[in-house]
């Protein structure tokens, strides 16, 4: 998910015990339904009794101590942080790696393994395109490009005559 829709998602659009966050009034106007692994509902779970019940002073999920809401800010601040803490030189303003490199790496990724998996990768791009909350699957497309970069043995696997669908 986008860091807008993470920083505005409210206590009661996450369903902790069904896997699944309600993401309202998204960029392009939409609401959707975005599983998470139980791995992750495990930390909002914890997060949730051990932080979140314990300041109730807002609607949203993500608060800080003093029960205000976490804005880019605040997120930017940690990433960088974490960023030192694990030796990753930040190239500076625009230059990365950035918070949205995860939505990047997990869209590609994503796309990756259900190529693999079996799935043609004509069926799996409206998949990951309508998962992202993008408006078509043009918006999507160049994870394909990104793909064929760094997977090269995923090319045998597409049929050449669609190719031009995907420019480059």
């Amino acid at each position: 998910m986008r860091l807008s829709e993470a920083l505005s998602i409210c206590t009661k659009d996450i369903d902790l015990k069904e896997g699944v966050v309600v993401l309202r009034d998204t960029k392009n106007g939409k609401d959707r339904l975005v599983p998470f692994s139980a791995s992750l509902g495990e930390v909002l779970a914890d997060y949730k009794v051990h932080y979140r019940d314990k300041i109730d002073n807002s609607n949203l999920f993500f608060i800080k101590m003093n029960g205000e809401p976490v804005n880019r800010g605040t997120v930017y601040k940690q990433f960088r942080k974490i960023l030192r803490c694990a030796d990753i030189p930040h190239g500076g303003k625009g230059s990365g790696p950035r918070v949205q490199d995860f939505r990047h790496s997990f869209s590609v990724h994503s796309l990756h393994k259900m190529a693999t998996g079996g799935l043609d990768i004509y069926y799996c791009l409206p998949i990951l395109s309508q998962y992202l909350g993008h408006q078509s699957i043009d918006a999507t497309n160049h994870y394909i490009r990104i793909i064929w970069e760094l997977y090269p043995e995923m090319m045998e696997k597409l049929n050449y005559s669609y190719i031009h669908l995907f420019p480059t």
